[in-house]
């Protein structure tokens, strides 16, 4: 509090902003969060770094469709950015334009083939368009980093579809496993 007391009495700047807006992001508020990124960028206009910070956190509370434009703005300079790529991509996914989000999450994966999220979303976008086949691999990659079994279920899902109803089984052993154990730490 002392901290929040203190930069309050800072004259504005867009670091304060940025400060803040982590702050508030980091503590899952994303609607502060974006107010401070918004002022940030008030106080610098044009910052794509801000920019950016400002898409994330409106996609990440939810905000499909007033991150959307300024994610497809930012992509339009950095059309390689894998950042860019993933964030459009799974906010398509959200706003049900999942043709369009599937190259973007394919460029995303390219670009970092060991970053989970890419493949979870893609995955999620192959489901969605019924590439079964394709969405196989990406859950596989995507399970190390799967909290709370939805992956795996996901998974399960996938093989059910193409005809491997025992790999299904295991998957569905394995979600009721973490499920669980997520459930014993609540």
């Amino acid at each position: 509090r002392q901290a929040f007391s203190r930069l309050a009495q800072l004259p504005p700047s867009a670091e304060v902003h940025e400060l803040l807006a982590t702050i508030h992001f980091n503590r899952k508020r994303y609607a502060e969060s974006a107010r401070e990124w918004e002022e940030a960028l008030r106080l610098s206009p044009g910052n794509s770094f801000y920019q950016e910070r400002l898409a994330v956190t409106l996609t990440s509370g939810r905000e499909y469709t007033r991150a959307r434009p300024i994610l497809e703005d930012l992509i339009s300079k950095s059309p390689n950015s894998l950042e860019l790529n993933y964030w459009l991509g799974y906010t398509l996914v959200e706003l049900a334009e999942v043709d369009k989000a599937v190259p973007l999450l394919e460029k995303a994966v390219e670009a970092d083939p060991q970053l989970p999220a890419a493949h979870k979303e893609l995955a999620r976008a192959y489901m969605q368009i019924g590439m079964v086949e394709q969405a196989i691999p990406h859950l596989k990659t995507a399970l190390p980093a799967d909290e709370d079994g939805s992956m795996h279920y996901q998974l399960s899902v996938a093989y059910r579809r193409v005809g491997q109803p025992e790999l299904a089984k295991q998957m569905v052993e394995k979600f009721r496993e973490i499920d669980e154990r997520a459930r014993a730490l609540e």
